[in-house]
């Protein structure tokens, strides 16, 4: 079966921190999506380190797709999209412009290796030579994916390349 994941990087606004943005994802942010039918694992993280030159964005999210789900079901969830839409009006940096000036969003299929045991960090390459698993972007939902696809391994302490941006994690499901 596909495995697919939808890739979701981002910059909240400025004062995002102040306001208790990150407690906001662990407490709001993390259950919902994980509730809802067509999300089997959703995982928010911050920009902890890596090639940040090469990655406009202070934070990413990986939404993994459930099981016999598409990511049309994903965004055909009535109750996600006012989620997603009320995101943007209380930490978006354009709440009143374009969708893509807030966050991208890019859907992804499994296409090999392994990511190794989740652990509270994570490499992201936009170079699929890379260790880890990989993964092709299929379709850009939001905005333009940063690459062709990407690889992510979770490690156990930070070991950056030069071409791999390192996430420290902020919520996940317990």
């Amino acid at each position: 079966m596909q495995r697919l994941i939808c890739f979701l990087p981002y910059t909240p606004r400025a004062d995002s921190a102040s306001r208790g943005y990150e407690k906001w994802l662990q407490d709001v942010d993390n259950p919902f999506f994980n509730s809802r039918p067509a999300v089997a694992h959703y995982t928010n993280w911050r920009v902890a380190g890596g090639a940040t030159e090469a990655f406009p964005y202070t934070h990413f999210d990986f939404l993994l797709i459930a099981s016999g789900k598409t990511p049309e079901d994903v965004w055909t969830d009535g109750p996600l999209a006012e989620f997603a839409a009320n995101w943007v009006k209380l930490w978006g940096v354009a709440p009143d412009g374009d969708p893509a000036l807030n966050y991208q969003c890019s859907v992804a299929e499994y296409v090999s290796g392994e990511a190794g045991t989740f652990s509270p960090l994570v490499e992201v390459s936009m170079d699929l030579s890379s260790p880890g698993e990989q993964w092709r972007i299929t379709q850009n939902v939001v905005g333009q994916a940063p690459a062709a696809g990407f690889t992510r391994r979770f490690v156990s302490g930070s070991g950056a390349n030069r071409s791999t941006i390192v996430g420290e994690l902020v919520a996940a499901p317990e």
